[in-house]
């Protein structure tokens, strides 16, 4: 009797009516990415994955309300008629088409980019790295992400070991270093001014300075390399001193 009673509590566990799929009421996804929508997909199955969202009718509408206006008006032909199977691959695979850049749009933004700008070195990988996809990049991509460095960089990470193993993300961390140490002397550089700032910020010496400057511009060569020592004086000369015949009396 007490077997009979266990087992009917252990098929009662195990029953299907306690094994429900989670529903989707409550669950959000982010807006749709046009500009990723590879990346966007691997984000929103990540999320039907966590709440247990397996069935197709409750992703295809998850999905369906995620989409703003403008990838609304372009899927509307299949939105009107979804297939009666398989609704959430089909609007999967229309977006894809319509929004994955071409393997020309993707060389030609590659070929274009516009320089590292406010962004982090990272950052730009990053997002040269989604450009790329699933290609191996070759021997030419890490000089593209070179070229967007400026140039002290670029000569400091010529011989990078990232850079020749082929450690895309690793080149662009060292970069971030490199970037960050030479803004650090940069700033240095402009809090600390030159002994020759300092000194002009005294009127008196600034008028001095410019005193011996305009007597020694009178002076003749001689005279201005070793002043009263000079054997020889090439006239016009001020200096005057104590056989100094040539000088010329200002």
């Amino acid at each position: 009797m007490f077997h009979a009673e266990e087992e009917a509590v252990s098929s009662s566990a195990m029953s299907p009516q306690l094994q429900q799929p989670a529903t989707p009421a409550g669950t959000k996804l982010p807006e749709f990415w046009q500009s990723d929508p590879a990346s966007w997909f691997q984000h929103i199955e990540a999320l039907f994955h966590l709440r247990g969202i397996a069935g197709d009718d409750s992703r295809y509408y998850l999905v369906v309300t995620a989409l703003d206006q403008a990838t609304t008006r372009r899927a509307m032909q299949l939105l009107r008629t979804p297939p009666q199977r398989g609704k959430y691959a089909a609007l999967k695979n229309l977006l894809l088409r319509r929004f994955t850049l071409t393997d020309a749009e993707r060389a030609d933004r590659l070929l274009s980019l516009p320089g590292l700008g406010d962004s982090t070195a990272l950052d730009l990988m990053d997002s040269m790295l989604s450009l790329l996809g699933s290609e191996e990049g070759g021997f030419i991509f890490p000089h593209l992400f070179l070229r967007q460095l400026p140039p002290a960089a670029r000569a400091v990470l010529a011989n990078s070991a990232s850079l020749a193993s082929g450690d895309y993300r690793g080149l662009a961390e060292e970069a971030d270093r490199v970037l960050l140490a030479s803004r650090r002397f940069a700033m240095q550089s402009v809090e600390a001014p030159p002994l020759q700032t300092m000194e002009n910020s005294d009127p008196a010496v600034v008028a001095g300075v410019a005193t011996r400057k305009r007597r020694e511009a009178s002076q003749c060569f001689f005279h201005q390399r070793f002043g009263a020592k000079a054997q020889r004086c090439v006239p016009p000369c001020s200096f005057t001193a104590p056989g100094n015949s040539n000088a010329s009396v200002q």
